[in-house]
């Protein structure tokens, strides 16, 4: 297993990258693009700003890259990961602030761009390559760009109705002449 590296730009250049060498990363907001993906979720917080919650919040991405070919796909990026976050957020109950997590893994497949519009790929959005089901993501003039498929991964996962306790009653005030609606 190769060591894992610590700093990957979110746009990468398939021409620096080894043909069939396998490339491991461990991120966290460290990285400038990982941490606008976590200020943007801590968004809905609205007791403090962003950025006065990113002391308080995570994000890690473990990514595995590998650079292949094949004839009838071309010069093709496989991406192997796991995100987990925590941020900060608010119930949609009692509207106080709170955290959430997140977690996704995700198998993701940049090709050029040409082939995502091919009839055979353009409705599906997935791609059959080394024996598993990959997430097709296009890209052009070899540059790959990892952020919005990371951000779409960690939205996909996202709580969008978070609740402090999700067990406990529905507390409503609705006056009892009132019918629900």
């Amino acid at each position: 297993m190769t060591p894992l590296e610590t700093t990957l730009e979110a746009r990468i250049n398939m021409a620096k990258l080894p043909l069939n060498a396998r490339l491991n990363y461990k991120l966290d907001k460290t990285q400038n693009w990982l941490k606008d993906i976590l200020l943007e979720m801590n968004e809905n917080a609205k007791d403090r700003t962003p950025e006065e919650w990113l002391n308080e919040t995570e994000i890690t991405l473990e990514l595995e890259l590998m650079k292949s070919f094949k004839g009838e796909i071309g010069e093709y990026l496989l991406v192997t990961g796991h995100l987990e976050a925590n941020y900060a957020t608010e119930c949609v109950r009692t509207l106080k602030p709170m955290k959430e997590s997140l977690t996704a893994d995700f198998k993701s497949c940049f090709a050029p761009e040409a082939l995502l519009s091919s009839e055979e790929y353009a409705e599906t959005g997935e791609i059959w390559t080394d024996n598993h089901t990959w997430e097709l993501y296009g890209y052009e003039r070899h540059h790959v760009e990892l952020f919005e498929m990371v951000r779409e991964q960690a939205y996909l996962n996202y709580n969008y109705y978070p609740r402090i306790d999700a067990e406990g009653p529905l507390d409503l005030d609705f006056p009892s002449d009132k019918s629900r609606q």
